[in-house]
């Protein structure tokens, strides 16, 4: 079974603009450096046996330590704030590129 992270490389890979390409380049070299270091499904069911077994659970679990790291981004921060460091992060653009006109398409 392919992973999230292989297929996220996949597409960004394949739906890259032309002219644009080094935000999604950034970004597929981040989701592989990130996909090497996932441990697998294991210890996401030893958090959910946990949560399903507390007496008084959590309202949110997490899971690496690099959930632990953004948690504080997505709590603290305005989500333009932590939107805009992501987007620094990966160099993609804020907005998505336009897709090919008919006319564009039937010219190539």
């Amino acid at each position: 079974m392919t992973s999230m992270l292989d297929r996220a490389v996949a597409d960004l890979t394949n739906t890259a603009p032309s002219g644009s390409r080094a935000g999604y380049d950034r970004s597929r070299d981040l989701f592989t450096a990130v996909n090497q270091r996932v441990p697998g499904p294991e210890p996401v069911a030893r958090m959910i046996t946990t949560a399903l077994a507390a007496r008084r659970p959590k309202l949110r679990y997490t899971v690496g330590l690099d959930a632990r790291f953004l948690i504080p981004l997505h709590t603290a921060s305005p989500l333009r704030l932590s939107d805009r460091i992501k987007y620094a992060v990966t160099g993609l653009p804020r907005t998505a590129p336009k897709a090919p006109t008919a006319a564009v398409e039937a010219a190539a």
